[in-house]
């Protein structure tokens, strides 16, 4: 048999591979097996030009092989996301500093007080507590000069963080704020899932910049380089990404995604997508041209993130993975005016 080609190009432990195949001996099952390095993983699909299978947990390296038996059939390689930071409670994108430095939080529930609520990090892979004071750090997100903000939807606050540990009030009264994201004007977008889009102008003017459905898990914001905002809305129902232009006007972009989650946009200005739906869960690309591809297969995956390395960075809701996928974030100097 031959592998002709692995669908999608990239995985995280537990995500569902589709193998491409031609002449597999499908009426042989109880003897056929797929190894990933030294580890068994579940088949779950079985046909003679397909094979579907599910990551294992305890995965390692990249290569996937294919036995009858004791036989080698067929072998390719795959590649398997490297997790970073173990043991985080992330809700939202992780975001990237212009230095290299990854920041992505500990949430927790409502009655937890977790030893930290924000991880940094470094370009070499070390990480530390970064901010420890924030009640239910739930949103982030970096101003035109890199300063970090995170938002608590424990307090309906939105903090400046000064340095490691050194906070100021931003925002108060904010709701409960899931999804934040700056137009390039220093403007903060923020997600108040009862149903808001608010603007907050750096002199701490708050504004409605537009209502939305209200969503009981989340809103997510990202702007594509042409001053569009994007928000994803899932919901029990009906999971929608909205495309809202400078004037406040939505226009559902895509409907009934399965539980979209973090946004990011590329510098050829495709968007990306954190799907949550478990069956189907990853990271998909739409392309300016509307075209939708799955990049990354795993379990329910909350958001990402891309440094200026090409290496992608993505959370699920308790691991920080990071992949080289020579995908690049947009220019700074691209032009998010929305409502300015």
């Amino acid at each position: 048999m031959d592998i002709i080609a692995a669908e999608p190009q990239a995985v995280l432990p537990d995500g569902i591979l589709d193998l491409i195949c031609k002449e597999v001996p499908a009426g042989e099952y109880a003897r056929l097996r797929v190894v990933w390095g030294t580890t068994p993983a579940r088949i779950l699909l079985l046909r003679s030009d397909h094979i579907r299978l599910r990551v294992p947990a305890e995965a390692e390296g990249n290569r996937v092989q294919v036995f009858l038996g004791d036989e080698l059939l067929a072998s390719t390689e795959v590649l398997l996301g490297q997790a970073v930071l173990t043991h985080i409670h992330a809700v939202d994108n992780p975001v990237v500093d212009s230095q290299g430095y990854v920041y992505t939080t500990y949430s927790g529930r409502r009655d937890e007080t977790p030893p930290v609520s924000v991880y940094r990090v470094h370009p070499d892979g070390t990480a530390d507590h970064y901010v420890t004071a924030v009640r239910n750090a739930t949103a982030l997100a970096l101003d035109p000069q890199d300063i970090l903000f995170v938002s608590s939807r424990f307090e309906g606050r939105i903090y400046k963080v000064l340095k490691p540990d050194q906070l100021e009030v931003y925002a108060e009264n904010v709701g409960v704020p899931f999804g934040m994201t700056f137009n390039d004007q220093g403007v903060l977008f923020v997600g108040d899932r009862e149903g808001r889009i608010l603007k907050i102008h750096p002199n701490g003017e708050q504004s409605i910049f537009l209502e939305l459905p209200a969503s009981p898990i989340a809103y997510h914001l990202a702007f594509d380089p042409d001053g569009n905002l994007f928000v994803s809305v899932p919901n029990l129902a009906h999971d929608r990404v909205y495309m809202v232009d400078p004037f406040g006007h939505a226009i559902p972009f895509y409907t009934d995604f399965g539980r979209p989650h973090g946004l990011a946009f590329d510098r050829e200005g495709n968007l990306y997508i954190a799907k949550g739906h478990s069956w189907d869960s990853g990271v998909y690309r739409i392309t300016a041209q509307g075209a939708m591809e799955k990049i990354l297969a795993g379990p329910p995956v909350v958001g990402l993130a891309f440094d200026r390395e090409g290496n992608v960075w993505v959370n699920t809701a308790h691991v920080l993975y990071r992949l080289p996928l020579g995908i690049h974030p947009p220019s700074t100097t691209a032009s998010n005016h929305a409502g300015s």
